[in-house]
């Protein structure tokens, strides 16, 4: 990683170690140095006004503002999961009794069919006997009628 020693105020020039690359830091104002990446990182967030990153990768700083703005965000994320399952076992529940009317309905209509069925055959029968009533009632006349 690249840093640029920029100092602040009377601080002109900086002293380290840099423990995995094992090098002395030695810069003074406006000087460019290579460091390790933890080396880097820690100048960058021990001394954030004092050094800019020119190239690599640097673990960010993460702030107490930050922290909380993630633990509202998780809060906020916990609350939408209880939510979305609470909506879930609702849609259950109305899939349960939408299936339940179905079946009752398919009974209705099962029930419906055979009625109209006994009704047809019903009729039938009314018709025949009335029929046969008929011609009993005809004959009974025409009987009486030759008498």
């Amino acid at each position: 990683m690249k840093l640029k020693y920029l100092g602040l105020g009377k601080k002109t020039k900086y002293n380290g170690y840099d423990a995995d690359l094992k090098q002395k830091i030695s810069v003074r104002k406006g000087d460019e140095i290579e460091v390790s990446s933890r080396a880097g990182t820690a100048l960058l967030n021990d001394f954030p006004n004092e050094w800019d990153l020119i190239s690599g990768v640097s673990n960010p700083v993460v702030t107490s503002l930050e922290v909380e703005e993630f633990a509202k965000s998780q809060d906020k994320l916990a609350k939408q999961e209880k939510d979305l399952i609470k909506e879930k076992k609702a849609l259950e529940k109305r899939e349960m009794l939408h299936k339940e009317n179905v079946k009752k309905l398919d009974a209705d209509r099962k029930k419906l069919d055979l009625d109209k069925k006994n009704l047809a055959n019903d009729r039938k029968k009314l018709t025949t006997d009335f029929n046969k009533f008929e011609k009993e009632r005809l004959a009974f006349r025409e009987e009486k009628l030759k008498k």
